[in-house]
């Protein structure tokens, strides 16, 4: 039988280890893979066909604290058009690894497929990744320059093959001719070169600078190959569209490049130009309307390149009497800010100023008529009188009575005066004495027998024939 001290010490004690397990189950646990992917979409874009295939990379990461198996990648990589390759299966606790993808089309269409990587990871099992790309068509050898050519080889104990430093690019591949040359000490398997060659070991690497040769950039290869002692370089001509830097043997940048060209000289010129040689030119504008910043101008419009407007026009003003005795006259006017001013000058008039004109006497009044009579007077010109010459004689307008008198500014003929009288009868003229009225008309006394002939010449002063009477000749034949 136990003492109760000694129960109480067992108790403790099987407490203790209880507490212990406890302890150690809940330190003890379960250890884990966690796998990430850098990305789950790989998009190759366009790919020339036929051109080496590009290369992507996805990475994958253990974030665990143990290793994860990754399998080989499943699904369709659409007949080998894409290329799936892991470096190693095992990925250690925050280890890595890498797969490379690439893309080789065979057509000019698009390509996309997924495929899946299996693991043993806790978080994700299945790794799902989406691969596109586009195949088109192209030069595959554009932009390739084949001057790396393979080092010398030994093709066996005695011969030496090296390869000619320009190559020759074929669907987008380099292809360089091999030089085979016979080694009469054997082939140096270290160099690749004849055993005791002076080229053995030589290495040619430092090829000389560019020139400029006939506007293009005459480059040399990298590397060259050693013949006789001397390296020997390969050359390709490039061609320099915006010249040739002679300082270092390279082509010109594009002057263009970078340079916008839509701030032309002025609103007289079209908005978006044209780059040329680094110098922006533009299209003229003609026609649109624009301002000149001249206020005398209206209908401003392009023109070459300059704004132009026609002048404003500022009208001449008729001549006025600023008083009896004062003519203005304007001259042409003339703008100034915009506004027209009138320059004017001012005339005295010797005579008055009358409806915007001087008064004037022409000829000092003589009219050249007998009957009338002028007289000039300040503010008013020309006053005629027709009653001052009444009673004059004068030459009246009448063929039968010319004597004539002055009667209210008129030349009448004299009635009474004496006329010759014409009366037609028949193929005859009769010619009669008279008598004038105040009309000018010459009335006959009485019916006279001398006759003038009309229609007939008249041989020795006479008529024939034709009239009855004594005849004489009109003095009209």
């Amino acid at each position: 039988m136990q003492s109760p001290g000694t129960q109480s010490r067992i108790q403790i004690c099987i407490g203790a280890l209880l507490v212990f397990a406890a302890c150690s189950n809940t330190t003890v646990g379960r250890r884990s893979g966690l796998i990430a992917g850098s990305t789950d979409l790989i998009d190759f874009g366009d790919v020339v066909i036929d051109s080496p295939a590009p290369k992507k990379i996805l990475t994958f990461l253990n974030k665990g604290d143990r290793d994860v198996t990754l399998s080989n990648a499943q699904g369709d990589n659409l007949g080998g058009i894409f290329q799936v390759t892991i470096d190693h299966s095992t990925i250690n606790p925050q280890g890595d690894a890498v797969v490379s993808i690439t893309f080789q089309p065979s057509g000019n269409r698009d390509y996309a497929t997924t495929i899946t990587f299996p693991n043993d990871s806790e978080n994700e099992s299945t790794f799902t990744l989406a691969l596109k790309g586009r195949g088109i068509t192209g030069d595959p050898c554009g932009g390739v320059i084949c001057n790396d050519p393979p080092a010398a080889v030994c093709s066996d104990t005695q011969t030496s093959r090296s390869f000619n430093p320009a190559g020759a690019c074929d669907r987008g591949r380099c292809n360089y001719v091999p030089i085979d040359t016979k080694c009469p000490n054997g082939c140096n398997n270290t160099s690749g070169f004849c055993a005791g060659d002076i080229c053995a070991g030589k290495s040619c690497n430092t090829p000389p600078g560019a020139v400029c040769l006939n506007g293009n950039s005459h480059q040399y290869t990298s590397s060259g190959t050693c013949t006789a002692g001397s390296c020997v370089y390969g050359a390709t001509d490039v061609a320099c569209p915006n010249g040739c830097n002679n300082a270092n043997g390279l082509c010109n940048g594009d002057p263009c490049t970078g340079v916008v060209c839509n701030y032309p000289p002025n609103a007289c010129y079209k908005g978006v130009g044209t780059c040329n040689g680094g110098t922006c030119t533009y299209l003229l504008n003609d026609g649109v309307s624009c301002n000149d910043n001249d206020p005398c101008t209206d209908n401003d419009a392009c023109t070459g390149g300059s704004c132009h407007g026609t002048a404003k026009a500022c009208g001449a003003q008729a001549p006025v009497c600023v008083n009896q005795d004062t003519l203005r006259v304007f001259s042409g006017g003339q703008c100034g800010s915009g506004i027209c001013s009138t320059p004017y000058n001012d005339q005295y008039c010797s005579l008055g100023c009358q409806n915007g004109a001087c008064i004037t006497c022409p000829n000092n009044c003589i009219t050249g008529d007998d009957c009338t009579r002028g007289q000039c007077q300040r503010y008013y010109g020309c006053i005629y009188d027709a009653s001052q010459n009444d009673g004059n004689r004068c030459v009246a307008s009448s063929a039968d009575c010319r004597e004539g008198q002055c009667n209210g500014g008129q030349c009448l003929s004299v009635e009474g005066a004496r006329c010759q009288a014409r009366v037609h009868s028949g193929f005859c003229t009769d010619v009669r004495p008279g008598y004038c009225d105040s009309s000018g008309r010459c009335t006959p006394d009485t019916q006279g027998s001398q006759f003038a002939c009309t229609y007939t010449r008249c041989p020795s002063g006479f008529c024939i024939n034709i009239c009855d009477g004594i005849e004489v000749c009109s003095d009209w034949f």
